[in-house]
Parts: structure tokens; sequence; C-alpha cells
């Protein structure tokens, strides 16, 4: 949790997050917590990307529903649901990006629908349980053009 509080703030006032070399993944669970592994570039993880619940509780949740951008299913399980993914815009300024991520903790993590942040345009990873959990914004501020054709194609895109 901590870890979350000090990005939420860093990013309100517009500073870089401290820098956190490592060489072995216990550098990261002392600094971040338990759940927060030493990645490939030397950089540590955030501790959530099995979910906050499930990250925090000591294992009483289950782990988050997997989506689309996930890249093994380590941290996260299938949804036993047959749920479309749904897919949230985080626009191009702070307050939309932190309302997709809330969406996001509340439909993968309780309801267990797979959700991904941005609608498809974006190249950067901008869900909250991307490994190095990056806040980019969106490249437009609304995403009209893509409503529109997924209105055409029955809410799928």
């Amino acid at each position: 949790m901590k870890f979350f509080i000090t990005l939420l703030v860093l990013s309100i006032v517009g500073a870089e997050p401290p820098s956190s070399e490592c060489q072995r993944d216990e550098q990261c669970k002392d600094l971040y917590g338990l759940g927060s592994i030493c990645l490939e570039g030397g950089a540590c993880s955030i501790p959530y990307m099995a979910g906050c619940l499930y990250s925090n509780d000591n294992g009483k949740f289950e782990k988050r529903t997997c989506n689309s951008k996930d890249d093994s299913s380590a941290d996260c399980i299938k949804s036993s649901l047959a749920y479309h993914e749904v897919r949230v815009h985080n626009q191009d300024w702070e307050a939309p990006f932190f309302y997709a991520w809330i969406v996001q903790l509340f439909l993968s993590e309780f309801l267990q629908v797979p959700i991904l942040i941005g609608l498809g345009f974006d190249s950067a990873q901008a869900s909250f349980y991307a490994p190095e959990m990056q806040m980019p914004y969106s490249n437009q501020s609304y995403a009209w053009d893509q409503l529109a054709v997924a209105h055409r194609m029955g809410g799928k895109m």
C-alpha cells in the first residue's frame, strides 16, 4: 500500500518516483513489500501484480482476473464467467487515469471481469497491474471515434 500512496503523491506533484535499482527480489520486497520482484532491467516491480486484495490480505482473496496484456497467468486467473474484456479510456489527465484504475481494481478483483486500460491505440501499458506501473496518458482526450466503432460492432472492439 505504501508504494501505491507514494506513487499517487508523486504523480500529483509531478515528481519522478524514487530509483529502485535492484539485483535480487529480496531488495524489492524490503523496499515495497511482499509481491515486488526485481525485473530484468534492474527495477523493482509493483507489489500488486496479483491484485491489491490478494497482496494485502495474505491470500484470503483470489488473484485478480487476467486481461489481454498479461504476459503470463502467474499473477492472475482466467475469468470463469466468460465476460468479454472491458476497456476503459484513461484520457489525458490525472483524474480519469485514477478513476480508470479504480474501475479496473473493482471489476477485476471483485467481479472477475477482464478489463484493460486504454482503447487499443495506446502503445504503453496503462494497467494498474503493469509490472512497472507506468502512467502513460492517452493520446486523445475523448475517444468518440472508438466509441462509434464499438457501437457499430455491438459493443466489441
